[in-house]
């Protein structure tokens, strides 16, 4: 990267769980991004280096978001609960901090308020993502097997041996054959 490009200032909610250190580590990673803030309440004044696995990452993790305006976060992500969520998007659209959101549960009126809120900020809503992007990468694996091309079924007609005869014909026949024999099995008739 160009050093005089900056890099974009994230801070992440819910910087301890499952998701929120997957983030971090991610972000951290990034050389376009600079992970400049984190906010955990189960987690607080520990390191994300430690609780997050993150070598070299000397953020401290808090439990108060105020600390994304002291560090001037640019974009917050948000991987905590709808209730946390919901809290956590009212300060962003406040502050004026744009946000990314995978959190779950939100309702239609909770987008609604979203929409209405951000009005110097951005926030995109992205609820299940991890879960979305696996099913569409199993749906699209399940799609590429069930319309992979198939050979066409051969269908033999070394079987058909006798003329084309009516089925009243072929009654007849049958019946002959059982008043000459009538203890013959089926294979015998045909």
């Amino acid at each position: 990267m160009v050093e005089s490009q900056r890099k974009i200032r994230v801070g992440v909610f819910g910087a301890g769980g499952r998701m929120g250190s997957t983030v971090c580590r991610a972000v951290h990673d990034d050389p376009a991004l600079e992970l400049v803030a984190a906010v955990d309440p189960h987690h607080s004044g520990l390191e994300v280096s430690r609780v997050a696995g993150v070598p070299g990452c000397d953020v401290q993790i808090s439990g108060n978001p105020d600390v994304f305006v002291e560090a001037n976060v640019q974009v917050a992500i948000d991987f905590t609960e709808a209730d946390a969520g919901r809290q956590n998007l009212i300060f962003l659209a406040q502050h004026g901090i744009h946000a990314v959101v995978g959190t779950t549960g939100f309702s239609d009126d909770d987008l609604d308020l979203f929409g209405r809120i951000f009005t110097s900020s951005n926030c995109l809503v992205a609820p299940n993502f991890a879960i979305g992007a696996l099913l569409m990468m199993k749906f699209a694996a399940l799609a590429a097997r069930a319309l992979a091309p198939k050979p066409v079924a051969a269908v033999g007609i070394s079987h058909i041996h006798a003329p084309r005869v009516s089925v009243r014909e072929q009654a007849a026949v049958l019946v002959d054959r059982l008043r000459r024999n009538p203890s013959q099995t089926f294979r015998h008739l045909t």
